[in-house]
This record gives structure tokens, C-alpha cells and sequence, in this order.
């Protein structure tokens, strides 16, 4: 494929890739796929912060400083 520079782009290239640093939330009651997916993250270079505990979202949010960019559940 090519791009309108006429440039050869190939998929999983690092243009494909999202940028290191952004903010993921986790919340899942399975403190395994919390620690798999924390890990997982963090080899990417994102900012994970985890918690097992749904209610608890709503305080991480309003007295966290850090944006969180994406937020992954599976409530």
C-alpha cells in the first residue's frame, strides 16, 4: 500500500502504533487479567493504573490528576 506520497507503508509499521505514555485505566474483579494486562501495557510504555473494584472508578477519576486516555472493562 502506499501513502500520498507515494511512500510503501507497511501494516504494524511504527506509524501504526499508538503513542507511548497514554493514560489506560483497567477495572476487571479478576486480579489475574488485572496483573496480565498491567504488564502487558507497561512493556508498550503505557501508564497503567488498575482496580479491581468498579465504584472505586469514579474517585481514581476525580482526584487523579493523570487523563486517562482509554479505559478497559469488562463490567
Amino acid at each position: 500500500m502506499k501513502d500520498d506520497g507515494g511512500q510503501i507503508v507497511v501494516a504494524g509499521s511504527l506509524d501504526d502504533r499508538f503513542p507511548e505514555g497514554l493514560g489506560i485505566l483497567v477495572i476487571d474483579d479478576d486480579p489475574t487479567c488485572l496483573l496480565i494486562a498491567k504488564v502487558g501495557l507497561k512493556k508498550f510504555g503505557y501508564n497503567v493504573t488498575t482496580t479491581r473494584y468498579p465504584y472505586v472508578v469514579l474517585g481514581i477519576l476525580r482526584n487523579n490528576n493523570m487523563n486517562y486516555d482509554i479505559a478497559i472493562t469488562d463490567f
